[in-house]
């Protein structure tokens, strides 16, 4: 259980470092405007060969990261 634990932290902080470093390396670009959609991720979520993939994204996080900086 504590391996379980670990693992899912250390993914989690390897998804957070990226999403970090993505969002830095988009603002560090300065451009004009960042146009973000909004998405509705329920629906995604109901088309079967998309689900898995949204599911494990963070893209609020993303957005909150690209927000701040």
């Amino acid at each position: 259980k504590t391996e379980h634990l670990r693992l899912s932290r250390k993914i989690m902080n390897i998804r957070n470092n990226h999403i970090h470093q993505a969002t830095a390396k988009l603002v560090k670009t300065k451009p004009m405007r960042i146009v973000v959609e909004d998405l509705s991720i329920s629906n995604l979520l109901k088309n079967k060969k998309l689900s898995k993939a949204f599911s494990f994204q963070k893209l609020n996080f993303f957005f909150q990261c690209l927000s701040y900086k």
